[in-house]
């Protein structure tokens, strides 16, 4: 009897070890379907509402009066939806995570939050190595330099139009939470516990997973449009995103995997970033002094 009590605690403790990896992988799973799969119902119904106030439910069309404010208004609406939704779904899932990284950050609070916005610095370093390569790699492909990302120029379409607020919402609050939640904490984990892989890997895997997940949109859009020099210079511009997400990780290693650091410097570069298109769109010919910080 006493044997059979010790082989079941033993088997326990085994699958308990598994328990965290499990719900990371989950956390993981969670964001593809809220990214990938959400949108169409989400969409759907705010395409529905849009059209039924403004349009009697008849489809607006490219040339309507009203087809311009129609997709900013289903796009913004559409992402702060899904954002609050993964935010709210993936802290709750989460929760014991967060929790112990808490009691960290307790403790060490200031030097989490200096190391969080010290952190901006070792992005910017970063970003700026990644400008410099992707000038260089157009250079040598004859290709404009003077390329503005796929999305780049949806956000600053979102930041011109009356909906900034909503975009303010999913940047400043939204991006830090959901992607530092899978990007770091549950890539991070995952791939750490499952692989046994080095810190330089993980950082370098979550890095161009969370650039990948940038261009996505508009590398899809220009490889369906046949439109190949727009693909090139969006698979270009991955080096730019995927070195963000790499400075974010090298952040998240230093800080001992607290979360809380890589979010403060995530919503940092958010926060200037937008300032920075606030002035861009106010002062256009200042495009060249902000270009580095608005990513």
């Amino acid at each position: 009897m006493q044997n059979y009590t010790t082989q079941q605690s033993q088997y326990e403790i085994e699958q308990n070890k598994h328990l965290p990896n499990h719900r990371l992988l989950w956390a993981i799973l969670l964001y593809i379907g809220a990214f990938f799969i959400l949108p169409l119902f989400v969409g759907l119904i705010v395409q529905l509402f849009y059209i039924g106030v403004y349009n009697d439910f008849k489809p607006i069309e490219e040339g309507h009066a009203r087809y311009n404010d129609y997709i900013l208004f289903y796009s913004s609406v559409t992402n702060l939806i899904i954002y609050i939704l993964a935010a709210v779904i993936l802290i709750v899932w989460l929760l014991p995570f967060l929790k112990e990284d808490w009691q960290k950050t307790r403790k060490r609070f200031f030097k989490t939050l200096l190391l969080g916005l010290g952190g901006w610095f070792i992005l910017i370093g970063m970003v700026f190595l990644a400008s410099q390569l992707e000038a260089s790699i157009r250079t040598a492909l004859k290709i404009p330099t003077d390329v503005t990302p796929g999305n780049q120029q949806h956000i600053i379409e979102m930041f011109k139009s009356k909906y900034i607020g909503l975009i303010l919402i999913v940047t400043l609050l939204g991006a830090p939470i959901v992607e530092e939640l899978v990007f770091r904490k549950s890539m991070f984990g995952f791939l750490k516990n499952k692989f046994k892989l080095e810190p330089i890997f993980l950082i370098i895997i979550s890095g161009v997973l969370f650039g990948l997940i940038h261009i996505i949109s508009p590398l899809l859009t220009a490889l369906f449009d046949g439109n190949y020099l727009n693909l090139v210079n969006e698979l270009i511009n991955l080096i730019s995103y995927s070195f963000m997400g790499m400075a974010i990780g090298i952040v998240y290693f230093i800080s001992n995997e607290n979360i809380y650091a890589p979010m403060v410097t995530h919503f940092t570069q958010n926060l200037i970033s937008s300032i920075g298109q606030i002035i861009l769109i106010m002062f256009p010919e200042l495009l060249e002094q902000v270009s580095l910080f608005i990513k």
